[in-house]
Formats: C-alpha cells, structure tokens, sequence
C-alpha cells in the first residue's frame, strides 16, 4: 500500500510500530505509535499520516527502535528524542521522555547512528566508535554492563565502516572487510559459534570481505563482496531463509535463494510475472504462508496466501527481493523475484 502520493522521499526507517521519512528537501517525517514521543513532534499522540517535524530541512540520516530515535543532520551534530529511562538518550535532560529532537553535546563530525532497544552507536567521520544508553547485556562493548549517560568512545581503533545494532546486540564492520559483534548471544546472534554474551567488539570468524550487516530480533544477515548472503541466530520463523526453524551460531551461506526450484517444479508451484511491477501471482495447489524479505533478511511483507491468489508488490522499490512459501507441513521453499 502507497503512502500518500508524495514522490520525493529520500530514506525511510521504520521501528516496531512507527515509521519515519526524509524527503529530497531535508525535511523529516514520522507517523505510528507515539506513546513515548518517539515521533519528535511534541506531543504523545499517534500519528497516522505522516507528519513533519520540525522546520529543519537538513536533515542527512534517522534511525529508530521501539521507543527511542536518533538522526543526524548534514552539519554533523546528533540529535536524539523518545524514552529517556535511566537518562539514555544522552540529551543531558532528566525527564522521562524527549519529546522534540534534542542535540547531543556539540561535536560536529558525526557520521551515522543506530538505535538498539535502550541504547544507541554511532560513528564520526574520523571512524571512531561511539555507544551510550543500557549496557546490561555488554551492547555498548565497553567491557562491562554499565551504561553509560553520553557518547563514549569504544576503544582507540579508527577503522570502523559501518554499525548496526538490534534489541541489545551490537554489529559493525572495519574498513578491512572484517566483521565485529557483541552484545546479547542467547540466540546465537553475534555468530561467534557460542551463545554467551560478549562485553567488548569481538572479530567474527576470519572473513575480510564483510560488506553491509543488518540486524533484527535477534536474526542477523549479511553482504560480502561478492554478493553472497549469509544468516545467523534466531530462527523460529524460518527468518534465516535456510528452510529450517532451527537457530544458527554462525554465518551460514542462504543456498536456497533461486529463480528456479526443483522444490517448486515437483509441488507445482509457479512465480510470475518476475520481474513483477504489481501483482506477484503463485500458481500452487495449497494454501501457504508467505514472507518477502529484502535482500538482507529483513521482513517486508508476509501473510497467508490461498490457491491462485496473489501478492501486491506495488509498494517495494525496484530491486531484487526474496519471497518463502512455508506449507501446511512445514516445508519452507525459497525463490528470488525481481521487482521493476
């Protein structure tokens, strides 16, 4: 379903139950829940339509969780609003709640920032790491479960690329194609092979070729260089796309992501059109639960699709994208569609 009919959206993000929205002008947009002013617009009421924050048109980059946001604007500084539980937004306010974007100290040389469930990273144009807010789990990587109530630097390295954070793990890749986790590892998220939490950034296996990481409840998938996609941690849902529903404590290679399927031939199983502009029809004989993911594991789309009926693809942007059938018998099957 298309959100309103504006056409000049830059970057979305969206958190458990609210969205967020930069257009090409700079302006930032948020709509959803808003019972701990996630939004930033002043207020604890829910939005649903989106609604602009603020006058600001500089707005460079935004990322939220369940009740906390973080942005950055194009001079550099940080700004932060939602929940302030234990003073963990980093705002330097001793109320409970943030209500409108709020600056974190002065520096001007931020470069992006993630939000996890009750603490943030981020990283400045110097590749240095930065993490504050709850610590209980070891997400901050400062080698302890303290939190911490401002930007504290995460060791002396100055090679940090890229960071991504979940409910209470903590991800990021070097500029040498390394890949570094800690955190929360009950389900095998940080893919060390262990579950036992990890309390400072630990390298994950030898790989140098790691390119983008994105992490969700616990489920964690990755790029490397050569376009292989690989899973890890919690898979109740099938949410690693290796067809089974059994957790992985490590990187494992998605095999099963084809455009043609001997799976999908013998239980007659059809995908068409592909590329598809709208309507994505599957032609079986048995009602399936369904799932769309992006091509790093995140979750776009899913429901239960009856015989001969379809799935509407018009709201996925151009791109490649991954779609699993699951049948009445648990069998999981895997097909890659391109959307125009």
């Amino acid at each position: 379903m298309q959100v309103g009919t504006a056409t000049d959206w830059r970057e979305v993000s969206a958190g458990k139950t609210h969205s967020f929205g930069i257009k090409d002008n700079g302006t930032l947009w948020a709509w959803g829940d808003n019972q701990n002013a996630t939004l930033g617009d002043g207020t604890f009421v829910n939005k649903s339509v989106p609604t602009q924050i603020g006058t600001a048109t500089n707005w460079k980059m935004i990322s939220n969780n369940q009740s906390r946001s973080i942005a950055i604007k194009e001079d550099g500084t940080l700004w932060v609003w939602g929940l302030n539980a234990s003073l963990g937004t980093g705002a330097g306010s001793s109320t409970s709640h943030i209500t409108v974007p709020t600056q974190v100290g002065i520096d001007t040389n931020w470069k992006v920032a993630t939000a996890g469930f009750g603490f943030f990273l981020a990283l400045k144009t110097d590749h240095t790491l930065w993490a504050w807010g709850g610590g209980d789990n070891g997400q901050l990587g400062n080698g302890g479960i303290n939190g911490t109530h401002i930007p504290t630097q995460i060791g002396t390295d100055t090679n940090w690329q890229s960071i991504d954070a979940d409910l209470n793990s903590s991800f990021a890749i070097k500029s040498d194609g390394t890949l570094w986790a800690w955190g929360y590892n009950f389900y095998g998220t940080l893919g060390n092979g262990t579950q036992a939490n990890l309390l400072v950034p630990t390298q994950i296996g030898t790989a140098t070729d790691w390119e983008t990481i994105s992490t969700g409840t616990a489920t964690t998938s990755a790029l490397k260089a050569d376009g292989s996609l690989y899973s890890w941690g919690y898979n109740a849902f099938g949410g690693i796309g290796d067809g089974t529903y059994v957790d992985k404590l490590s990187p494992e290679l998605v095999t099963t992501c084809t455009l043609d399927t001997d799976d999908f031939n013998t239980k007659k199983v059809n995908l068409y059109p592909n590329p598809v502009q709208n309507q994505l029809f599957i032609n079986s004989e048995e009602t399936q639960y369904y799932q769309i993911y992006s091509i790093l594991g995140t979750t776009l789309s899913e429901g239960t699709l009856s015989v001969g009926s379809s799935i509407d693809c018009s709201a996925l942007s151009s791109g490649v994208y991954l779609l699993s059938l699951r049948d009445g018998f648990g069998k999981v099957n895997t097909v890659k569609f391109v959307k125009e």
